[in-house]
């Protein structure tokens, strides 16, 4: 457990905007920030009001970054930032990720996580309950434990979306998103003893 590289600090320059970083990884939180500052050569995880800081021209910021980024919208944030459509869901997870470069978490009933590179996987059967305040930063908070264990970002958010549906199953419907760390290691216990 090697927490030497790990680092939290409010940033100077957008004084609203949370940043932690463990090693090569970072997760911007913020809680009114007015634009996401572009970081280079780490993993850069965006969520929450971050979301709606890039809005529409989220695809322009972030296109050409080289930095892997994953961002994860529920769907009204996803149609703030890259339209409403007709198309079925992963096709506009595809396009908003291929127009983006990042990896997308299109989250909902139906999660939805597409690769620029075309790679797709869905979560169709995860708790209605997820649907619960905190519960995001939940799925932030695994998304980068799976990162920092080295896997590339779009295996690293399958993971954490299972992850996520999974402990929500094992706390139930009667949870507040804190009740659902301490159960990782249990839904983790599971994958090593199937």
């Amino acid at each position: 457990h090697d927490l030497v590289d790990f680092h939290v600090d409010f940033a100077a320059s957008e004084p609203d905007l949370i940043r932690v970083q463990y090693r090569d990884m970072w997760s911007l939180a913020p809680e009114s920030a007015r634009r996401v500052r572009r970081l280079q050569r780490q993993y850069v995880e965006i969520w929450t009001d971050a979301l709606t800081a890039l809005g529409s021209a989220a695809a322009e910021r972030l296109a050409g970054r080289p930095a892997p980024t994953i961002l994860t919208p529920h769907s009204g944030e996803f149609d703030r930032m890259f339209g409403a459509g007709d198309a079925a869901k992963p096709d506009r997870t595809l396009a908003a990720a291929r127009a983006t470069g990042a990896v997308i978490v299109h989250k909902g009933a139906d999660t939805v996580v597409a690769a620029p590179d075309g790679r797709i996987a869905a979560k169709s059967d995860a708790p209605t309950w997820l649907a619960t305040a905190g519960t995001g930063d939940v799925l932030a908070g695994l998304t980068g434990a799976r990162l920092a264990a080295g896997l590339d970002p779009f295996e690293a958010v399958c993971q954490a979306v299972w992850l996520h549906a999974r402990v929500a199953e094992l706390a139930g419907p009667a949870f507040i998103a804190d009740d659902l760390v301490p159960l990782v290691p249990r839904a983790i216990g599971e994958c090593l003893t199937r």
